[in-house]
């Protein structure tokens, strides 16, 4: 004879990955229905889902730059920031290599993987990384960083916030 038994907890979840993924809010799920349900064109494409989608974006990107102080055509979206990251730092790169400029990055010790990545990929390509320390709280020492900077420095990438 097996015996069963089958205890039924109700768990409050404890979420701690906002970091990585944050629940959307309701004010934003609102702002981008229109463009899920009807006007989910590419924003490329000249018919009027595309039109539509195309006019979405430029409010958006306006909005953002008014939000940074920045002109809307400063103002690229990614799909992520792991996207973002390789893009800016190797494509900064290949431009400094096809330009002769100098091959050093700054960067810190504590870089996410998608800054660590392409860093130490340059580094094996010749690149002179510096990799910065940080004290108990994660900041840098702007000292440091003004010592480590030469005229071969061409890209230095150090997060904002962790």
């Amino acid at each position: 004879m097996k015996l069963s038994c089958f205890l039924t907890y109700k768990i409050m979840a404890i979420y701690l990955d906002n970091s990585a993924t944050t629940r959307v809010r309701r004010e934003v799920i609102d702002a981008m229905l229109p463009f899920l349900e009807s006007n989910f064109g590419n924003p490329s494409s000249i018919h009027s889902h595309g039109m539509a989608a195309a006019e979405g974006l430029k409010t958006s990107r306006r909005q953002v730059s008014e939000l940074l102080n920045c002109a809307p055509d400063e103002v690229y979206f990614s799909p992520c920031g792991t996207y973002a990251n390789n893009v800016a730092i190797l494509g900064k790169a290949r431009s400094v290599e096809a330009n002769g400029l100098g091959k050093h990055l700054i960067t810190t010790s504590i870089e996410h993987p998608s800054v660590m990545g392409p860093s130490q990929h340059l580094e094996s390509r010749g690149w002179r990384v510096t990799y910065l320390s940080v004290n108990k709280d994660g900041v840098i020492d702007i000292e440091e960083l003004k010592r480590a900077i030469s005229s071969d420095t061409s890209i230095i990438s150090v997060m904002w916030a962790n």
